[in-house]
């Protein structure tokens, strides 16, 4: 789909169903690749959030810690 001979220009003049059809693949092909990025983004956003949440834990953790050597 990247190569430089795919180009559905090349074709319009001998058949209009195949430059469609290359259109098509194309769009197809773009679709997928964006999807891809999508669920690859989606999952560093989970993970960005358990890595917050874990970070808040350790956090409350520490305060909780100190709070006892204050105390003692």
């Amino acid at each position: 789909v990247h190569s430089p001979l795919f180009v559905p220009e090349s074709v319009q003049e001998v058949s209009k169903a195949c430059e469609s059809l290359c259109r098509w693949v194309q769009a197809v092909h773009e679709f997928c690749s964006m999807q891809h990025h999508l669920v690859v983004k989606q999952q560093l956003e989970v993970q960005v959030r358990e890595a917050q949440n874990q970070l808040l834990l350790a956090e409350k953790h520490k305060k909780e810690i100190h709070h006892l050597f204050e105390d003692a």
